[in-house]
């Protein structure tokens, strides 16, 4: 999430990691959260989220959000993995 300033701050993650290369980011999940369900989050529901963001069969207008990630625009566009 953005702070007021609109930089990261912490939401579902107490922290994350960026590698050197500035290529992969390994973000901590918080102990105990859950979805409003009931159900605990887990990384694989953030897996899934983006993932489903891109898909080209999702439509999403919102998936060039995603695009930063390395590959992400050529999956949505149908010519990546």
């Amino acid at each position: 999430r953005l702070n007021e300033k609109h930089e990261p701050f912490p939401a579902m993650a107490e922290k994350w990691e960026i590698s050197e290369d500035g290529k992969t980011y390994t973000f901590h999940l918080r102990d105990g959260i859950k979805w409003s369900n009931g159900d605990p989050v887990k990384a694989s529901d953030f897996e899934y989220a983006w993932k489903r963001l891109l898909d080209p069969k999702t439509g999403s207008s919102a998936s060039f959000l995603a695009y930063m990630i390395e590959g992400g625009e050529a999956f949505n566009s149908g010519k990546g993995k």
